[in-house]
């Protein structure tokens, strides 16, 4: 016999609900001159912009980093493309 929980997994939790919560971004780009970085957040509505896809400074980037780190809460997966090898 299934049952069913009444309860919402929520983006956000606020103080009064609890319950697992995450977002993650993705860093698409970098501007060396301008020093931004191309952002893709699927988090909606986002307080940072109306869009999905922004540039941010890469300041803002690395203490974001910085302060997952210190507090333990945030993970970092870096994903490059396969190098080919080069024939000597």
């Amino acid at each position: 016999m299934k049952q069913s929980l009444d309860f919402k997994i929520l983006s956000q939790p606020t103080e009064t609900t609890c319950g697992p919560a995450g977002h993650f971004v993705v860093l698409s780009g970098y501007n060396r001159e301008e020093k931004t970085v191309m952002v893709a957040d699927p988090f909606h509505p986002n307080p940072y912009s109306e869009s999905h896809h922004y540039t941010t400074s890469i300041t803002r980037v690395l203490c974001s980093i910085l302060l997952g780190v210190l507090t333990y809460d945030a993970n970092l997966l870096i994903i490059e493309p396969k190098r080919m090898k080069q024939e000597t």
